[in-house]
């Protein structure tokens, strides 16, 4: 039914469910399935390119969250909270439904590769199902997709975690090869030329993140005896730029990869030192129309990473950037920080997006901060995603994860609440949000 949003029509124990989780007024737009925002019932989709929905000139087009997959790894994990599927926690049409409701338009879906993590790196029907499942529930609930590749080929989750090696995994799940072998890269090409050939034309899926903040200059080839740990990109790059280390040799390969089975998907490509800002201007774009650059940003670090037991307050003084000086810390630091995003865009003639961004639940101010950090993107049409969505699965909400903001500032929470003070602010940026899988078709593009 034209005009109105697949999948959203929820009765019975679905409107039960999303009752538990957002207002009353919401779930009643559900109940009624109100039309997509900006499109009359009956009109005919407006026809665009996927490319357009990053225009920084016209944007901001899309505004919502990450959900984010982690591989299961029998010898360690719990299915009771990560479940039984290749990759969890799991996440059912009631989870996608409640964040089109606070109105997103857009998912951040962070998976892993449908290919091995070890040699030979073959292909996995499985995972490559979990994915493909999620993709049609976010579509189902009128959200565009954006997938993103963390792990894949040489390289597990774990990098990103060390400090928990020997305490929750152990040391031999390590696995940074991605970053010292050929033939690993190699078969992150594959895969990536595989998946482009899967979702082809797709009317949710609007761009591929073609490795999750790549992080060659902090791991090197593996976390405990070649960590690199190099933080100064100049340093970085005069001393490893075009070896295997270096994200500029490697990315090229998957675009061409992609771009022979599919010419017009979106591809997102973030710098070194997991897509900060600071590396951004070290990225060297291709020449691709279609191409989309990206930043993960949660600066100050100090300030959105904080432990509970020692709270600092946003605005507030405080180091900033570990350089022993305090700084003030407001809507004007923050627009600073954008800085070489505004000189990259000028330079280079190309989209630029924020496609994680986010604060600990307990930090106080936290709810100011994003509404000052979204302002800032704002200003500049920059695209949007906030870090991270929070599943249902009840094993999972048990985990005290500070990046689940919908349970609100206390870490004893374990439970979403339904008025945390970031939902809100949230809410009120996402009802901005016009353009909708239901209210557009792809020029070129499966309808």
């Amino acid at each position: 039914m034209r005009g109105v949003r697949p999948g959203l029509c929820l009765g019975g124990r679905g409107l039960r469910g999303l009752g538990r989780l957002l207002s009353a007024a919401l779930v009643a737009t559900l109940a009624g399935c109100a039309p997509a925002s900006g499109t009359p019932a009956g009109a005919e989709p407006r026809v665009m390119e996927k490319i357009a929905l990053w225009d920084n000139a016209t944007g901001p087009h899309l505004r919502g969250v990450n959900v984010a997959q982690r591989r299961n790894y029998p010898e360690i994990d719990d299915w009771r909270v990560l479940g039984w599927n290749p990759a969890g926690p799991p996440f059912d049409r009631v989870d996608f439904a409640a964040i089109a409701a606070l109105g997103a338009n857009v998912v951040m879906l962070t998976h892993p590769a449908p290919f091995g993590e070890k040699p030979p790196y073959a292909f996995e029907p499985a995972t490559e199902a979990n994915l493909e499942r999620l993709v049609d529930l976010a579509h189902g609930a009128d959200l565009f997709v954006v997938i993103a590749f963390k792990t894949g080929p040489g390289r597990s989750t774990f990098g990103f975690f060390p400090n928990g090696a020997g305490d929750w995994f152990p040391e031999s799940l390590f696995d940074d090869t991605v970053w010292a072998s050929r033939e690993a890269q190699d078969a992150w090409v594959a895969a990536w030329r595989h998946t482009a050939g899967r979702f082809r034309g797709h009317p949710a899926v609007i761009g591929y993140e073609l490795l999750l903040e790549p992080n060659s200059n902090n791991v090197g080839s593996h976390y405990l005896t070649d960590r690199l740990d190099i933080w100064e990109p100049e340093v970085f790059h005069r001393r490893y730029g075009g070896t295997l280390y270096d994200w500029n040799q490697f990315f090229p390969r998957i675009v061409a990869a992609v771009r022979e089975v599919d010419a017009d998907m979106p591809l997102l490509v973030g710098g070194n030192s997991y897509s900060s800002i600071g590396f951004l201007p070290f990225v060297e774009p291709v020449a691709d129309p279609n191409m989309v650059y990206v930043v993960h940003n949660y600066n100050p670090y100090v300030y959105t990473n904080q432990k509970p037991d020692r709270p600092i307050a946003y605005p507030g003084r405080f180091d900033a950037d570990w350089d022993e000086v305090p700084e003030r810390v407001d809507r004007a630091f923050l627009d600073d920080q954008f800085a070489p995003v505004d000189a990259f865009r000028r330079e280079h003639g190309v989209p630029v997006g924020v496609t994680e961004f986010g604060v600990t639940r307990w930090a106080p101010g936290a709810d100011r901060f994003i509404g000052d950090q979204i302002a800032v993107m704002e200003a500049r049409g920059l695209n949007h995603v906030m870090y991270t969505w929070d599943t249902r699965y009840p094993g999972y909400m048990r985990l005290e994860n500070p990046s689940l903001f919908r349970f609100g500032p206390d870490p004893a929470q374990r439970r979403p609440l339904r008025d945390d003070p970031i939902t809100e602010v949230l809410h009120q940026n996402w009802k901005k949000n016009i353009v909708r899988p239901s209210n557009v078709s792809f020029a070129g593009g499966r309808s």
